[in-house]
Parts: structure tokens; sequence; C-alpha cells
């Protein structure tokens, strides 16, 4: 993650895209084959080319190839009606790359740090570990104007 956070030639679109993913998956090896098959520069496609069945079918060809794609900690999915590689990439990963200016804004305008967690964990496969991962990441970029990591008190 320290790679992306301090790749200054992301655009913002980018930069927030590649923090999603990376800690959704959370596992170097998935990016580290991605990047090998794919030339996704971090192993990540470009959020404006991101396609959910060229993900889900690289998530699926890992799967058959014996390799564990997610870190098995932390991941909230509820196995409803879908796999967890159709999920994330079919579905949240595609969630990510429609809404991307909408999390963005949601997550620059927050007033607290609160607010901004509230909303990440809001998105159906963000759980509230993830979303603080998140935030952290986020603080590390300077996306927030309003508020800084240590600002937990209630207002």
């Amino acid at each position: 993650i320290n790679n992306i956070i301090s790749d200054k030639t992301l655009d913002l679109r980018q930069l927030m895209f590649n923090i999603l993913m990376f800690r959704m998956i959370n596992n170097i090896n998935t990016f580290n084959l991605a990047e090998n098959r794919f030339g996704w520069k971090y192993g990540i496609p470009k959020v404006d080319e991101y396609d959910p069945d060229v993900f889900y079918n690289f998530l699926e060809d890992l799967k058959r190839e014996g390799v564990v794609a997610f870190t098995s900690a932390y991941l909230v999915y509820n196995g409803v009606n879908t796999t967890r590689n159709d999920f994330f990439a079919r579905n949240l990963f595609k969630f990510f790359v429609e809404n991307i200016d909408v999390i963005i804004d949601k997550c620059k305008n927050a007033k607290t740090p609160r607010e901004v967690l509230n909303y990440l964990e809001s998105i159906e496969g963000i759980g509230s570990f993830n979303a603080y991962q998140l935030y952290i990441d986020l603080t590390y970029i300077g996306i927030f104007s309003n508020h800084h990591l240590f600002d937990f008190k209630k207002r």
C-alpha cells in the first residue's frame, strides 16, 4: 500500500480505486500475479477500464490454480446468491468504479472521522475493520481537510 499511497503520478480517482481494491483483497501475491498477467500497475486495473468479467475470470483462474486470492481476515461477505469471487468482482469492485466520484466526495466533505467510517461501512462488503483501514490509508493521502486521524471525539 505504501507504493500506491506515495505514487504522485496517480490522479485522485485512480488513487482511491487502488486503495479500495488493495484493502479489500489485501494479498500482495494476487496483485503481483495480476501485474504479471495483465500488466496493470500495482496489479490493479485502471478505474476507467475495469471489466468485472475480466477480474472475475482472473479470480476464478487463481482459484483453479489453488492460489488464495484474498486474505481471509476481515472480509465481510454474506454469501447469499453469489460466490465470493462474483460478489467482489461483479458487485463491490464494480460499485467502486461506478461510484468512485461519490466515494471521494463523501470522504472529502465529511465533517468527522465517524462520518467517513459510517459511509464506508454502509457499502455492502465493507465492514468496520476495513472501513477503519481505509480511513487510515486516506489520511496518508491528505484527502481530509475538515479533520484528522485522532479527531474521534463526539461533536
